[in-house]
């Protein structure tokens, strides 16, 4: 569980009365001026001569731009309970179902609590028809026991939960830790709207199992927005998740239950989420797994959210990257992540998406660290790597775009058979690296697919293997706009050795003769390697201007777009020659 930070209680009165949550209408307006959007479209004669202290991340400035509109909800009425299968207490303001059953809840409770301490086998459902319950000293809706409660919000209602107790930095034995607080399984489901606001600590939290189907929920907490400690499925719905000083959605345990289940896995599989966090958007002590065609999630980080409080936006600045001094990935995962489908939008003070394989796993087994992209429309802006995976990151498909990093694709084993990528990076655009300092056996495999990598910066390379470069097929555009003025860049930097045998590599941009390093490093448009260039190359002698070019031989007819004008180049191709391919 993340340490959340303490805000003051000016601070949450405002953010309570504001409501935080627009979920039926969410209107978002987005007017950073310091994100890579700004500079993508300047000119390139303004941008040709950038160094990388002119084009490193603006990340850090990023401003408190992205805003949702949230009306709260408005419920008059007495509050009451009704049902014709079920049993309840009454004691002042607070009502205990004490069986299983249908009830449903209208009116407005104030400063009152639910509870539900029903059988270990009993199936409670809660439907919410126009009501709004606040409570200033336990969780409003406290699920103390029962096999599993659904709470429904009724269609055509707005429902309100409201828990004004003050900021707690631990979870409490005596009371509950969210507005919503389960210690079973808990539904979250019905086609009408639910506005969950937290000022204690989490919003939404179950011990167990939490799903989430159709309603549109909106939820701000001051720690963990949306949490089941064992897993968090979403099947559909608009979801709206606003951390002001920790995660937006989050699972706890990695452990086997008694059924035989591995915990602590994200799930997607439909409807439109959007999350706001000082921390890190998504954050599965497991896996993370996201597909649907319908699936939509956009993510904003630390600065890049308007709701993220002041002290809890820390920097650090190391080796020439400001981000967050807490982990404030867009997409993190424990063991792995798999993204199949969805469109994905993820601009955050951290890595983009992460899968950790140094963490310890409660389940007893080593975790992976890996991602597996298959499809989907995955766009990242981010302060460190776009996409960062400890083990092994397979591309086997979809559209990613990473507007701005540090590095863009990173981790041990990269393997590319399909799919289109693009990379901006103010250091390595595709990196590999190795298990330790003392190895070389990092391993970049292209197989298919198209990859187009622009990097900028004084020490930088296209594409970076600690160990080899592999290619036999897919069509690689690498370039520097900086090349010709700074040294010690190379296209393809290996430690060990470079094959290409199939597919197409363009490597655009050049330095003076000498500026290169030792060892047969030729600066941007060169290859450090004990393999040096791949033979059969044939060197490019021009310029390239910014916007779109066509790159024709043979059969092959390909375009790309360049955001800086770059000179000269090589490129490989099998059989291709000085005098039979264009590039213009």
């Amino acid at each position: 569980m993340k340490k959340i930070i303490k805000l003051s209680s000016a601070v949450l009165a405002v953010l309570i009365a504001a409501g935080l949550c627009a979920c039926s209408t969410v209107s978002v307006s987005d007017t950073e001026s310091t994100t890579a959007e700004a500079t993508e479209n300047t000119t390139a004669e303004a941008t040709e001569n950038t160094t990388a202290e002119a084009t490193k991340n603006t990340t850090a400035e990023a401003t408190e731009s992205t805003t949702v509109d949230i009306p709260a909800p408005v419920v008059e009425g007495d509050f009451e309970i009704e049902t014709s299968d079920g049993t309840y207490t009454k004691n002042g303001n607070v009502y205990t179902i004490t069986s299983a059953g249908t009830y449903t809840l209208t009116g407005a409770l104030s400063d009152g609590q639910i509870i539900v301490s029903a059988g270990d086998d009993d199936e409670v459902e809660l439907d919410l028809n126009g009501v709004s319950v606040t409570c200033s000293t336990d969780s409003p809706i406290y699920v103390k026991n029962a096999d599993k409660v659904k709470i429904k919000a009724v269609s055509g209602t707005s429902n309100a939960v409201n828990d004004t107790r003050a900021l707690e930095t631990d979870e409490s034995d005596t009371t509950g830790s969210a507005a919503i607080y389960a210690l079973c399984d808990m539904n979250l489901i019905g086609t009408g709207t639910l506005i969950v606001t937290a000022s204690y600590n989490n919003g939404v939290q179950t011990k167990d199992d939490l799903k989430i189907k159709n309603l549109t929920l909106c939820v701000t907490a001051p720690n963990n927005a949306i949490k089941g400690n064992d897993s968090v499925t979403i099947e559909s719905g608009n979801i709206t998740a606003i951390s002001t000083s920790g995660d937006g959605i989050e699972t706890d345990n990695s452990d086997i239950s008694s059924k035989g289940n591995q915990r602590g896995t994200v799930t997607i599989s439909g409807g439109t989420i959007t999350i706001y966090a000082a921390c890190d958007g998504i954050d599965a002590a497991y896996n993370a797994d996201i597909s649907g065609s319908d699936t939509t999630i956009t993510i904003n980080t630390h600065s890049y959210s308007a709701y993220t409080a002041s002290s809890a936006k820390k920097t650090t600045t190391a080796l020439g990257v400001t981000k967050s001094a807490d982990s404030a990935k867009g997409i993190k995962a424990d063991n792995s992540i798999t993204i199949s489908d969805g469109t994905i939008v993820i601009k955050c003070m951290d890595d983009g998406i992460h899968a950790n394989n140094d963490v310890a796993l409660e389940n007893g087994s080593s975790p992976l660290g890996d991602i597996t992209v298959s499809g989907g429309n995955i766009t990242v802006t981010a302060a460190d790597d776009g996409i960062h995976a400890d083990g092994t990151l397979l591309i086997e498909g979809g559209y990613i775009d990473i507007v701005d990093s540090h590095e863009g694709l990173e981790a041990h084993y990269i393997t590319i058979n399909d799919g289109e990528i693009h990379v901006y990076a103010t250091d390595d655009g595709v990196n590999a690296t190795s298990s330790d300092d003392r190895k070389s056996d990092g391993l970049i495999t292209v197989n298919g697919g198209k990859v187009y990598v622009e990097v900028a910066g004084k020490d930088v390379d296209g594409v970076d293997s600690n160990g080899s470069y592999k290619q036999t097929g897919g069509f690689v555009v690498i370039s520097d706009p900086n090349a010709d003025q700074i040294g010690n860049m190379s296209a393809v930097d290996v430690d060990d050795t470079v094959s290409v045998t199939g597919g197409v590599i363009i490597a655009l941009g050049t330095v003076p003769s000498g500026q290169g390093r030792p060892g047969g490093r030729f600066g941007m448009g060169g290859v450090k390697s004990s393999s040096s260039l791949p033979s059969g190359y044939v060197t490019f002698s021009g310029t390239l201007s910014a916007g779109t070019h066509t790159f024709t031989f043979g059969s092959i007819s390909e375009t790309f777009t360049l955001k800086s004008k770059v000179s000269n180049g090589w490129i490989w191709a099998s059989g291709i020659s000085s005098s039979n391919y264009t590039l213009e």
